[in-house]
């Protein structure tokens, strides 16, 4: 199983990893509780996405990432996971996923800590 690597410093993206996390026992992790970020991630990518790690290398990020954590927490939540990944909805998700994220200081848990610039 892979796990989710997630800005801490971020009310929303906390709140909504630790969903994923107590009703699925997946792993998540902020970054800032890293010594170093995996290969290939900057601060910069980490700040503005979430990433699905495996073996500690990123695999996807931002709305992929989401819907293999929803894939990993299995229950109902599984089939949406593998329903945003497909060729159908993929680019509809990464924009939903991009919208949120730069507005995600506004979303309920948001702060200006989480503001994307």
């Amino acid at each position: 199983m892979g796990s989710l690597l997630y800005d801490g410093d971020c009310g929303f993206c906390t709140r909504s990893a630790t969903w994923i996390a107590k009703r699925g026992n997946v792993p998540i992790e902020p970054w800032q509780r890293r010594k170093e970020l995996p290969a290939g991630l900057t601060e910069e990518d980490v700040n503005a996405r979430a990433y699905w790690l495996e073996d500690d290398r990123p695999v996807a990020g931002g709305a992929e990432a989401i819907a293999r954590a929803l894939q990993a927490r299995g229950g109902l939540y599984g089939p949406y996971g593998r329903l945003l990944r497909t060729r159908v909805l993929r680019g509809v998700a990464e924009a939903s996923y991009q919208r949120i994220a730069h507005h995600r200081h506004q979303l309920p848990g948001g702060s200006d800590a989480c503001r994307i610039d």
